[in-house]
């Protein structure tokens, strides 16, 4: 999924990966600050020198503009993979939690004891996948026009995920590793 692909991009690239739910966890970032510790966090050195690939599914348009006003933090490029409902729903029916050892399961163990307290998580419930996709897509309207998806898809895109994971990955790298265009002449006199 998502941080399967954030993975795999930011050990190609050697950039740092960021997850923003982690981040938020780690720290007491300052109130007044929409981006949180998120600012803080990829202000680090290691984030500076190295680039970054970050997560972030709770990401919203006042989040997205935030990121994209700070010049030291501008993404070069922002990419939305974006699942349909049904792919969601499909992929996370099958993602079983054990609650006494935390390990999540994608298939059945042969145990009929740990069979039986497999749950599945509300999180992972088809109401609540539906639910998080709504959200996702409502907000995805707002990131992308904060990042400037009208630039015909040079920096911002979005990237069907339904497929096989290494076709969308094979489309992520495609668009990330592909050289930015250069700025109409009017710019470059200015």
């Amino acid at each position: 999924g998502l941080r399967e692909h954030a993975k795999r991009l930011a050990a190609r690239s050697g950039a740092v990966l960021v997850e923003a739910a982690v981040v938020a966890k780690e720290g007491d970032p300052p109130a007044d600050d929409v981006l949180g510790g998120i600012r803080l966090r990829l202000k680090q050195d290691d984030c500076a020198k190295q680039g970054w690939v970050l997560i972030d599914t709770a990401m919203n348009a006042e989040t997205a503009l935030a990121l994209q006003q700070d010049t030291r933090l501008v993404p070069t490029r922002v990419v939305a993979l974006a699942a349909s409902e049904e792919t969601c729903v499909q992929r996370l029916h099958h993602i079983l939690h054990d609650p006494v050892t935390g390990e999540i399961w994608t298939t059945m163990p042969k145990s009929d004891t740990l069979r039986k307290r497999l749950v599945r998580r509300p999180e992972d419930q088809m109401g609540a996948v539906k639910e998080a996709h709504r959200m996702f897509r409502e907000h995805l309207v707002g990131v992308m026009e904060a990042f400037g998806s009208s630039d015909g898809g040079a920096r911002c895109i979005e990237i069907p995920a339904d497929g096989a994971p290494l076709k969308v990955f094979n489309d992520l790298v495609d668009f990330v590793e592909r050289p930015l265009p250069l700025p109409p002449p009017a710019a470059l006199q200015a």
